[in-house]
């Protein structure tokens, strides 16, 4: 199929942003989001983008709670050593209406594990 003159190709969406970023943060990274990333699903140029990268990745975890499959999943996908969870914050549970809940929705802390997760002696160097 020939190009219009004039049209520059670009490479694709999920390698351009793999080209162009020196780390990614997911934030915040819901429920959803973090299972089908463990689950290896790639669906979008973001998700495919987190799949194929060997570049530092933080979630900053939103989880309404946690089960057994949850944590199975979370611990398959920390098996990736560029992969983090951010530390956790107390926080307000609208539900339970007192603070009986934790959150990693928390940009502080989010940049902090991305920074030890950056750092020379976390990537081998």
């Amino acid at each position: 199929m020939p190009v219009r003159p004039g049209l520059q190709r670009r490479p694709p969406a999920h390698l351009d942003l793999q080209e162009r970023a020196d780390a990614f943060a997911v934030f915040p990274a819901t429920l959803d989001f973090t299972m089908r990333l463990a689950s290896g699903g790639c669906s979008s140029p973001a998700t495919m983008t987190l799949q194929i990268t060997e570049k530092p990745i933080v979630l900053a975890t939103a989880f309404p709670g946690s089960n057994p499959v949850i944590e199975g999943n979370l611990s398959r996908l920390l098996e990736r050593p560029n992969n983090a969870l951010s530390q956790t914050v107390p926080a307000y549970s609208v539900g339970k209406k007192k603070w009986a809940a934790e959150t990693g929705f928390h940009m502080p802390l989010v940049l902090e594990t991305l920074d030890k997760l950056s750092a020379p002696s976390a990537a081998g160097g």
